[in-house]
């Protein structure tokens, strides 16, 4: 009575396992962190940075979302971290040179 009616859940993206070459659109209906990243979104992110056309609150925003794909998964952490030019930017733009003894 129930033949054909069960189906087993798909449990993640087949397009991972299997290695098939998808389209960015399909990839970002299952996976938008890494559908973004394929679109070459931290080279953009890193241009808007480099180039200083964000006031500060924007730039908190990139900040925000460079965290937020690193934190997604290893391969996107590692995509942040080999992206060129990016991490180099962030720490020379936003980190302090020298650091305050607060004693």
């Amino acid at each position: 009575a129930l033949d054909g009616c069960l189906t087993v859940p798909r449990l993640g993206p087949i397009w991972r396992s299997a290695g098939l070459d998808v389209p960015d659109l399909e990839v970002l209906k299952e996976d938008l962190v890494l559908g973004l990243v394929r679109m070459q979104l931290l080279p953009r992110l890193r241009y808007l940075v480099e180039v200083g056309y964000l006031q500060p609150p924007a730039v908190i925003v990139v900040l925000e979302i460079l965290i937020r794909v690193a934190r997604h998964s290893t391969q996107a952490a590692s995509q942040v971290l080999n992206c060129a030019r990016l991490i180099d930017t962030v720490v020379t733009l936003f980190m302090p040179q020298t650091w305050a003894n607060p004693g």
